[in-house]
């Protein structure tokens, strides 16, 4: 049964904690006739049966809520009549939605009475907080979703991006996506599209899988509105689509009915450039894929991408002459080969002395003087010139004279190592009767003036190579002014 405890000017609006105890309090029974059975309803509280109470609740009119036995029985505060509101009576889940009276609880034990008039239950068993409202449930909802426009003010003829923002989502979720009620776009959360115009609605619906099974909800609806710019476009263009090798390709974005812009390159996907509207390189691969990211303020603003085009190097043909090298004698004839991996359109030589057949493949030098270089130059269709150069070292002895004046009369005044003697120098000293070292050098250019050299006989010593073999000259020379 429930009993009441009272004392002078004091009563219940909520439900009650007694704070506050003292000899004047008094008790009563206000519902229930101590029978351990469910009965009464319709009758008189105190005639009621209330078995096993657990939880009790009082609203501002003075109306008792009890939880008793898989129910919620109230007591009228006028008639003191009680009535069961809800709950069936049986131990179990059902009825959410429905009518209070027909839904079944399992030993709802907490009771609470909310600031909007709803009335909570503590559903132990069950596990779960229920309530009781006058106006029909909706079904419960646990995501949202939103959808936002980019741009918020979109140029005429520009794509449109909208993308829907879901909150608490679940699994196996899907998007459908409505322009003016008729669904359009891709499963997925963002929906791209220049097939707008001004005032159309776009929204998208969302459905997942939920503890509570599935799910369907529907996000606000975004209208659009155009600017009065015209969507900006962007270009690409090149100075070439390839080059030979060593040369530059300049790139160059362009951009109509744009402002504020900036630029970022990319080749092969790498970021490039310095931010200019030109790209300037030169490429080492026969192709590679070149675009532009423009990024623009205003009613289109955001990136836009060129297209990428494909710019590289020609491929072209190694030439190699052989032999790389020859060194002769003065007089001797020499026999050059010139080989090519890939086909030339032209060819021909380049030498300080005459060639025979110098537009072939094959050419023979005359009898040379001189060493000097012999370049073989090739072009191919595309225009691209190769080449490669031999050596002919005119091979001279080493014959140092015995005797020098240095009298700065222009002959004979400087001991050197002769012109044309194919000798890699590490050192040509003089030393004087002593063997006291009175010059040296490693440039097989300069000689010995004889400056502050007495008259007399003096001690050369030349060390280096000759084809790889290391070697030495040894003489003397007379110093005669």
């Amino acid at each position: 049964m429930i009993r009441h405890i009272s004392r002078t000017a004091f009563s219940l609006f909520a439900c009650l904690t007694l704070t506050q105890a003292s000899s004047q309090l008094y008790i009563k029974t206000v519902a229930g006739s101590g029978y351990n059975g469910t009965r009464g309803d319709g009758g008189p509280a105190l005639c009621a049966g209330v078995p096993n109470p657990t939880g009790v609740c009082i609203d501002p009119t003075g109306n008792i809520y009890i939880a008793s036995v898989n129910s919620i029985r109230r007591v009228d505060a006028t008639t003191g009549i009680i009535t069961t509101i809800a709950g069936t009576g049986a131990n179990s889940f059902t009825g959410d939605g429905g009518l209070a009276i027909n839904g079944s609880m399992f030993s709802p034990q907490g009771t609470a009475l909310g600031f909007n008039g709803n009335f909570y239950i503590a559903d132990v068993q069950n596990q779960r907080i229920r309530v009781l409202t006058t106006t029909l449930p909706q079904p419960p909802v646990i995501s949202k979703v939103a959808v936002t426009i980019n741009p918020e003010l979109p140029c005429r003829g520009s794509t449109v991006t909208f993308e829907a923002v879901v909150q608490n989502a679940g699994t196996g979720q899907t998007y459908q996506w409505y322009v003016n009620d008729n669904p359009v776009g891709p499963n997925s959360a963002t929906f791209s599209t220049a097939d707008v115009n001004d005032g159309d609605l776009v929204k998208c619906v969302f459905s997942s899988d939920q503890c509570t099974g599935p799910e369907e909800v529907t996000s606000n609806e975004v209208s659009v509105v155009y600017g009065s710019v015209t969507a900006p476009t962007v270009g690409i263009s090149s100075t070439a689509a390839k080059v030979c090798p060593g040369e530059t390709i300049t790139l160059t974005a362009s951009v109509q009915n744009g402002s504020d812009v900036s630029y970022q390159w990319y080749m092969n996907d790498g970021a490039v450039g310095d931010g200019t509207s030109q790209f300037t390189y030169t490429p080492v691969n026969s192709e590679d894929r070149v675009r532009c990211d423009v990024s623009l303020t205003g009613c289109a603003g955001g990136v836009i991408s060129t297209e990428t085009v494909n710019t590289g190097v020609y491929v072209v043909p190694v030439v190699s002459i052989t032999p790389q090298e020859a060194t002769v004698p003065p007089g001797t004839v020499v026999q050059l080969s010139a080989n090519a991996t890939g086909d030339l359109q032209s060819y021909s030589w380049i030498s300080a002395e005459p060639l025979s057949n110098s537009t072939s493949l094959n050419a023979v030098t005359s009898p040379v003087i001189n060493s000097h270089p012999v370049i073989f130059v090739g072009e191919t269709a595309d225009g691209c010139v190769v080449s490669d150069t031999m050596n002919i070292f005119v091979f001279i002895k080493m014959i140092m004279p015995n005797a020098f004046t240095p009298n700065r009369d222009g002959n004979n005044d400087i001991f050197r190592i002769p012109p044309n003697v194919k000798f890699t120098l590490k050192e040509f000293a003089i030393f004087d009767r002593w063997g006291k070292k009175v010059f040296a050098t490693a440039d097989i250019t300069r000689g010995w003036t004889g400056e502050n050299a007495v008259n007399g006989t003096y001690v050369y010593l030349i060390t280096g190579e000759i084809d790889g073999q290391k070697t030495t000259f040894k003489g003397t020379v007379v110093l005669s002014r």
